[in-house]
């Protein structure tokens, strides 16, 4: 069982690395090595045949309810760095033995991930725009997973005789604080497009923003996590580490950087070649 489990804790470690080399892609003008293409042609092949049946659903839904947009491409990478990340909370559930919250995590993770990648979609990203069109329905889409599953919390497990609003503005607050962080980072950068030139090689600011994002939701997990952590059973004594160690949140987070650093040393041997 453990070695199963670390087999796909591993593909999905390759799999995310995948997803962030293409973004990266698409964001700048980078020239990849022949191995490099090939591990990136692999995994835009599979995100075609999966966006085959996707794209036509998305479509079909959109019409039912009267809306007739076109969706320009860069709403695949939004979703696909929100529903890796939400199925890294799933799947953290599932490990746990807490089936409820993987169910609900993804479940609201896959809606979550389709109506921002949709609504960000609709719009067509310049590149001094996509900084707001791309990175900040980002932020907005993470904020409302968040506020989704502070409400499950609050309803489920809030102290006896503890209010619910005050439970859920708890179980919040760790959201609110990314949101913040997220929006001035946005928000400088952006000011910074405004008042300089975008390089010839800066395909997309936005797109290459996901990056940092993702980077941010990483850090952000490892802080949460040993608040959580300490939580569970034993409680006195809890050191930082061991906090960490036993936090489903803290190991997304170092997850999210294994693969960040799969990133940037495939990026590094690329430079090389």
């Amino acid at each position: 069982m453990k070695l199963a489990i670390a087999f796909f804790t591993g593909l999905g470690v390759l799999w995310n690395t995948a997803a962030l080399l293409r973004i990266v892609e698409v964001a700048i003008a980078l020239r990849l090595g022949e191995l490099l293409r090939g591990f990136v042609e692999s995994y835009d092949k599979f995100m075609d045949a999966v966006f085959r049946y996707v794209d036509p659903l998305v479509h079909l839904v959109l019409s039912l309810i009267g809306i007739d947009i076109v969706l320009w491409t860069h709403w695949r990478h939004i979703f696909t760095i929100l529903i890796l990340y939400f199925a890294m909370h799933s799947r953290s559930a599932a490990l746990e033995g807490n089936f409820g919250a993987a169910r609900f995590t993804a479940i609201w993770g896959t809606l979550v991930a389709l109506g921002t990648g949709v609504f960000a979609g609709s719009i067509q990203a310049e590149a001094t725009s996509s900084v707001v069109v791309v990175a900040l329905p980002t932020v907005l889409g993470v904020v409302a997973y968040g506020a989704g599953t502070s409400a499950r919390a609050a309803t489920w497990f809030r102290s006896q005789g503890e209010p619910w609003l005050s439970a859920f503005r708890e179980f919040f607050r760790h959201s609110r604080r990314f949101a913040l962080f997220g929006i001035l980072t946005i928000a400088t950068t952006s000011v910074v497009l405004a008042i300089s030139e975008v390089p010839p090689w800066l395909r997309s600011p936005g797109i290459l923003l996901l990056i940092l994002l993702y980077s941010m939701l990483a850090i952000y997990r490892i802080v949460v996590g040993p608040k959580w952590g300490r939580y569970k059973p034993p409680l006195p004594g809890t050191s930082w580490w061991g906090a960490t160690r036993r936090s489903s949140e803290a190991r997304i987070g170092f997850l999210m950087l294994a693969s960040l650093g799969g990133a940037v040393a495939a990026l590094l041997v690329n430079a090389f070649q």
